[in-house]
């Protein structure tokens, strides 16, 4: 058994109506009965802040949430409690949820199917290893509850969220577990990619992923490594916080995104981008480092091989915007010959005029990105790419470049999808 730090979400619902909810919130520090004794520092208080959120932010009462902390959390408090409070008191149309904040492990079936395994506080106990479809396997079973709670188990009212892969390691800061950080950070709103109110399953498991992937290349305890939250649900159904509950977008509540800082998009960059340079390119900027505001500046690309160049600026204010081709500049293409340097901007403005580039606040640090393909147009480099990058950009650079890193890996399993493509970065710091 290899204990692991891990935090879990099983959020179910019987109908369309939430007339009563019911949580059980679980957070284990104490792993002193290990026989390697074990003693986290996040745990307890991550649970406490989900029980909190469920209250203040998802509509739940006080009396419809069990808090489990430490040596309460033995295998018969967390069972006693799974079937007493969410199976035996649930009906349809309910909310259900079990959170789970502390260590998990792997098990050996009597089979010797390997499977993972939640530990409870009495873990060093043969029933302190509770494998993780227990739970599932108990809102399966007939006679328990109502028949509509048949659903709970594999149906499509059930989501399921993990901090990670089996293999890797979830993690703490001096602020609390990064699972349950960004997962309240995102089902409060951040998520909320369209601003129509409603974060779905598949915005918060975007946001869970871009965030988690931004620290862990940033993170030097976990650079070259992976942290991967995972998601089994209706990709397009709400997540756990009712829509309704969200603020209205112009009332002046609603969070705004949150950024990544600079060195996290710089690390999360250089681990996507960073080791798919086959083409040789280079990015070369003209103006000397740092930049005021208001001076012009042009950029040099360099490929070793003929194709199509996108060039993409992560602005000092973690906006997404595409620099060349540019809509501003309708005869300026996107080819680039081997071996040729490419000034951009080069082309004519609609107006006839030159194009001019110069540095736009505010102040701080960003980073161009330039993507090239050896096979294929920069029309179809543009397929990644989300719509509206030109003029005044996107929001949530991150967020953005880990979706288009994704698009970039699926053309490239499949060898008549594939763009052949390199990447080149280079930061750059502008000053008032």
């Amino acid at each position: 058994m290899k204990p692991l730090l891990t935090a879990s979400l099983l959020a179910l619902t019987a109908g369309a109506l939430c007339a009563e909810d019911r949580a059980l919130v679980i957070g284990i520090d104490d792993y002193t009965a290990l026989p390697d004794p074990v003693v986290l520092t996040q745990a307890a208080a991550d649970a406490s802040r989900f029980a909190a959120f469920l209250t203040d932010r998802a509509g739940f009462a006080p009396a419809q949430i069990t808090l489990l902390t430490d040596a309460d959390a033995s295998s018969d408090g967390v069972m006693n409690a799974v079937i007493d409070e969410l199976i035996g008191q649930t009906a349809p149309g309910d909310r259900v949820v079990l959170y789970f904040a502390g260590l998990g492990a792997t098990t050996t079936a009597p089979d010797g199917t390997i499977m993972p395994a939640l530990l409870a506080a009495d873990a060093g106990a043969a029933l302190g290893q509770m494998p993780a479809d227990l739970f599932a396997d108990l809102f399966d079973l007939p006679g328990t509850a109502p028949a509509e709670l048949a659903t709970f188990g594999g149906g499509p009212d059930r989501q399921i969220w993990t901090a990670s892969t089996p293999g890797e390691a979830a993690w703490e800061s001096a602020d609390g577990g990064l699972f349950t950080a960004f997962l309240l950070e995102g089902m409060g709103g951040v998520a909320d990619r369209d601003g129509n109110r409603i974060v779905t399953n598949a915005e918060l498991a975007t946001h869970l992923q871009t965030r988690s992937a931004a620290w862990c290349a940033a993170d030097t305890t976990c650079a070259g490594g992976t942290l991967t939250p995972t998601f089994a649900g209706a990709p397009d159904a709400p997540a756990l916080i009712p829509d309704h509950l969200l603020p209205q977008a112009g009332d002046g509540t609603l969070p705004q995104t949150a950024p990544l800082s600079f060195e996290e998009l710089l690390a999360f960059v250089t681990d996507l981008f960073g080791p798919s340079n086959t083409a040789g390119l280079q990015l070369d900027l003209s103006a000397a480092q740092p930049m005021a505001i208001g001076t012009p500046v042009t950029f040099g690309v360099t490929s070793g091989q003929d194709g199509a160049l996108i060039l993409l600026d992560i602005g000092t204010d973690g906006r997404l915007t595409q620099i060349f081709p540019s809509a501003l500049a309708p005869d300026e293409g996107g080819a680039i010959t081997a071996d040729q340097t490419v000034t951009i901007p080069s082309g004519s403005s609609a107006n006839g005029l030159p194009l001019q580039v110069t540095v736009s606040g505010p102040a701080g640090r960003g980073i161009l990105l330039a993507l090239f393909t050896a096979n294929g147009s920069s029309d179809d480099l543009a397929q990644v790419l989300p719509p509206g990058l030109s003029l005044d950009g996107l929001p949530d650079a991150g967020a953005l470049l880990f979706a288009v890193a994704q698009k970039l890996l699926q053309r490239d399993a499949d060898p008549g999808q594939s763009l052949d493509w390199s990447a080149t970065f280079v930061p750059y710091e502008v000053v008032p």
